[in-house]
């Protein structure tokens, strides 16, 4: 970081405080009740306060978790609480809350269990790293069959059966089951389904606007132009959005 070293210790030091704060008993937490009542006089105090002040640190600590967490704690670190920010600060660096990989990560484990020919290996690295067996995958053996490259052109479902037809490999199938469940976003699985639709249903769907959403990634020489905009410089309006991001 573009920092002197006494404020580079300065930010160890209250990522050291924070991580303490998150294993201290009755710390502060959401919700509130369940923290200890000694620890509500962080609650009028900022956050900004609490750091410069009560700790010590260099304000560019403050500055730092203004363009760390300013939309998570819905403003600086001059005008939130101490006792919120602590709350989700301390837990920023405990614990892990999600699959590596990942959607991504979470998806291949279940195709794993589902099929345990469909990828080979059994650590998350193995499986994140190892590619799809597709011929396993779709194996007419299998329990439960997953079948790629195909696109959907219409599904029927009654009380007693249902049907998919879908086009792949260069031919119509038709798949009967007992039920069918369009999982999928409502611009597309709306018609492969519009047949089942009630007027009213088909027009709650054309009351949805979709517009696409143009994503540029640059690499730059120097973040100070970025810096000068803010950590997260949203800009909503009219028909154009930005988001200037400094990634962590």
């Amino acid at each position: 970081m573009p920092y002197p070293v006494n404020i580079v210790n300065d930010l160890k030091a209250a990522r050291a405080d924070l991580m303490n704060w998150y294993h201290k008993p009755g710390a502060p937490t959401d919700p509130a009740d369940n923290s200890d009542p000694k620890y509500d006089y962080l609650s009028p105090m900022t956050v900004d306060s609490y750091l410069t002040e009560s700790k010590g640190f260099h304000p560019a600590v403050s500055d730092f978790y203004t363009r760390y967490a300013v939309d998570a704690l819905d403003g600086t670190t001059s005008q939130a609480s101490a006792y919120t920010s602590i709350s989700f600060l301390g837990a920023e660096y405990f614990p892990e809350f999600a699959y590596q990989g990942g959607n991504s990560g979470m998806l291949r484990h279940i195709v794993k269990w589902l099929i345990p020919g469909a990828v080979n290996g059994t650590s998350d690295a193995e499986l994140l790293a190892n590619p799809f067996n597709l011929a396993a995958m779709d194996g007419p053996n299998n329990n439960v069959r997953i079948r790629q490259r195909a696109m959907v052109v219409r599904g029927d479902t009654t009380n007693t059966n249902a049907s998919v037809v879908y086009f792949g490999n260069g031919q119509f199938y038709r798949a009967t089951a007992k039920a069918v469940i369009f999982a999928g976003q409502s611009h597309t699985a709306r018609t492969a389904c519009a047949q089942l639709l009630s007027a009213s249903q088909a027009d709650a769907f054309d009351q949805v606007t979709l517009s696409p959403a143009l994503v540029a990634n640059v690499t730059i020489r120097s973040a100070a132009p970025v810096v000068d905009l803010g950590y997260d410089a949203y800009y909503w309006g009219s028909q154009y959005w930005a988001d200037f991001v400094i990634a962590d």
